[in-house]
C-alpha cells in the first residue's frame, strides 16, 4: 500500500528536519501515507504538533507518554510551566510527583536567585535595588530566571 513512496526521496528531507507536512508539500506523498511510511520503517520525523520524550530509553510523543503513566497532558503541562522546566525535565519531574506525592520547588520571581555584585541575591530584591520595571521580571522569568540571561540583561543596559 506504501510502498511507492521513495525511502531515498524522503532521506534527505527528514535530515534536512523537515516535517511531515512540509514533506508532503516537496514530494507530492499525502502526509498521512509519508507518516504511516516512516512509523512502518521505524523513521522518526519532526512532528510539529507533538513533542518528542524519551521514557524508558523509548522515544514517544509526550501525548503517548502522559496516557501510559496514567495522567493527563494538561496537568502534565501545567506542573511543568510553573518550574520552568523544558518538556522532558518537566514529564520527569510531574512522574516523580505522581509517585512520591512530593511537588518540586515552583521556581518563580519571590524564590529565584542571582549572583549581583558578587553575593546570591533574589530577583525581586536586584530589581527593587536596581529600580528596574516589571519588564524585567518578565525577561527573568520567559528565560527561566537563569544567570547567563541576567547577565546579558545587565550587560546590554550598562549596569554591573
Amino acid at each position: 500500500m506504501y510502498n511507492s513512496i521513495d525511502v531515498e526521496v524522503l532521506k534527505p528531507l527528514i535530515k534536512q528536519g523537515l516535517c511531515v507536512n512540509k514533506m508532503a508539500k516537496v514530494t507530492g506523498y499525502s502526509k498521512t501515507g509519508i507518516k504511516l511510511f516512516c512509523e512502518r520503517h521505524g523513521i522518526d520525523t519532526v512532528d510539529g504538533k507533538h513533542k518528542k520524550i524519551i521514557v524508558d530509553g523509548v522515544k514517544m510523543s509526550l501525548v503517548t507518554a502522559c496516557v501510559l503513566n496514567g495522567f493527563t497532558r494538561e496537568a502534565m503541562y501545567s506542573h511543568r510551566v510553573n518550574r520552568g522546566l523544558s518538556e522532558q525535565e518537566g514529564f520527569d519531574s510531574y512522574v516523580e510527583y505522581k509517585k512520591t506525592g512530593k511537588l518540586s520547588k515552583t521556581v518563580n520571581s519571590k524564590t529565584a536567585t542571582v549572583i549581583f555584585r558578587n553575593k546570591k541575591q533574589l530577583v525581586v530584591d536586584v530589581k527593587n535595588t536596581l529600580n528596574l520595571s516589571e519588564r524585567f521580571l518578565v525577561f527573568m522569568k520567559h528565560n527561566k530566571y537563569k544567570q547567563q540571561a541576567f547577565d546579558r540583561y545587565l550587560y546590554t543596559r550598562g549596569i554591573k
